[in-house]
């Protein structure tokens, strides 16, 4: 799917506890001074964890990447340079009918494409760190439940997704959701797994949530 046909920065807002209204495509509040074309990656331990966990800010960043190509007045077919980085985990969430290989394509339905871009880094943290870095990665998404490297890893940012008490929210569009959705309905037959209305982040020093 090339999501820069149907997603636009104003399907995304973002806001903090107390602000009387969210504030559109604030893909700021979350990853701070973001460049569009910066490497961001998304550790998965099992195939569908990162889809969860942190889908609709990973189509944040797909959509800026494509709005800034539309601002530039770029046509070439291009995709974003996005990496989910693999580990090697059971599912922690529904029952799938598909096979592994097959749940990772979903990725591609988000526009992590080609498939260079599904990483096998391992298990350790240190193997998935240092596979993100192999990659070029500067922004990071690592679950929360996975022990990780201390601050930011030495990256511009290390958002841990799956977690708790957070303190900034992204309110999507429905359509986002549903994306998601259809991603995991196409590749894993994963009709009556709904996906999560929330999705809760944290950083180092704040916690960061989407709805």
């Amino acid at each position: 799917m090339h999501t820069s046909e149907w997603l636009r920065p104003a399907h995304f807002a973002f806001a903090r506890p107390g602000d009387a209204a969210p504030h559109p495509g604030g893909l700021g509040f979350l990853l701070p001074a973001f460049d569009p074309a910066e490497v961001v990656g998304i550790v998965s331990p099992h195939p569908v964890d990162g889809i969860l966990g942190a889908g609709c800010a990973v189509l944040a960043c797909v959509t800026a990447f494509y709005e800034a190509r539309r601002e530039r007045g770029e046509t070439a077919s291009a995709y974003p340079p996005h990496v989910v980085l693999l580990g090697r985990a059971a599912p922690r969430a529904g029952t799938w009918r598909a096979p592994r290989e097959k749940l990772v394509e979903a990725w591609g339905e988000l526009d992590v494409w080609p498939a260079s871009q599904w990483v096998d880094a391992g298990e350790s943290a240190a193997e998935l760190l240092g596979a993100a870095r192999a990659r070029g990665v500067t922004r990071l998404f690592w679950p929360d439940w996975l022990a990780g490297p201390a601050g930011d890893g030495g990256l511009r940012s290390l958002v841990r997704y799956d977690a708790g008490a957070p303190s900034v929210e992204s309110r999507a569009d429905p359509s986002v959701a549903d994306m998601i959705r259809k991603s995991l309905v196409r590749t894993a037959g994963a009709e009556a797994l709904p996906v999560p209305r929330a999705e809760a982040y944290r950083t180092t020093g704040e916690l960061f949530s989407t709805r």
